[in-house]
């Protein structure tokens, strides 16, 4: 028997299909834009330690909880 898959509509099919995965994918989302806001942050403090100006926005998070890293 073959696997059903579907994959983001609103997260809505991957949930009815897959519950375990859309947690999954939600966990390793979060954890990708806590490391990106991290060195974000370690950026700023650098540039701000040396008297730099630091203009570079901050990662943000989208609706589908994906990392919208702009550098």
């Amino acid at each position: 028997m073959g696997a059903i898959g579907a994959v983001r509509v609103r997260g809505s099919l991957m949930t009815l299909f897959f519950p375990d995965l859309e947690a999954k994918y939600k966990r390793e989302a979060r954890a990708a834009l806590s490391a990106a806001i991290r060195e974000w942050y370690a950026r700023q403090q650098a540039a701000l330690s040396r008297g730099e100006p630091f203009d570079e926005p901050p990662p943000l998070d989208d609706e589908d909880g994906n990392d919208k890293d702009r550098r």
